[in-house]
């Protein structure tokens, strides 16, 4: 019983973080929009140009995976067990003008340690002691991608 109510708080936690993402996703896709005459009354000092004037992104993906098997075959259940359920989420934001463009992205922004695959070396009926091997995702890793269109 007690692992029920774990994954009732994973999927909470996870259908709370989609709900952010869409709510930020709104704002920046919709709501920002209306506000293009103010924004064009700020301008950046550096570039000398309005803020409204730039083209804005905003991207967020959330992904959940359940608890799996890390083998189809039955006989080699028992060695490896069930791999853990993960969320990872991933923000980019981007500003476009004209020809240039940047980006900044945060990949699995909350620094969540998830167990991608699990296998052996040797065959679990085979040998007598094996070692699991765990393959873990990339950590969080934060970005600035700029670029140019010719």
């Amino acid at each position: 019983m007690q692992q029920k109510s774990n994954d009732e708080i994973h999927w909470v936690r996870t259908t709370n973080l989609m709900l952010v993402h869409l709510g930020i996703w709104l704002f920046f896709g919709f709501i920002i929009h209306m506000f293009v005459n103010v924004l064009n009354k700020v301008t950046i000092p550096i570039l000398n140009f309005p803020l409204g004037f730039y083209e804005a992104s905003v991207q967020g993906s959330v992904v959940s995976v359940g608890r799996r098997w890390a083998s189809l075959r039955t006989l080699d259940r028992n060695e490896l067990g069930q791999e853990p359920f993960y969320t990872v989420a991933d923000f980019s934001f981007g500003l476009e003008k004209k020809s240039l463009h940047g980006t900044l992205y945060i990949s699995n922004a909350f620094n969540k340690r998830a167990v991608l695959n699990r296998y052996t070396e040797c065959n679990p009926g085979l040998c007598d002691s094996i070692a699991v091997y765990d393959v873990p995702n990339q950590p969080r890793t934060i970005g600035v991608k700029f670029g140019q269109k010719f």
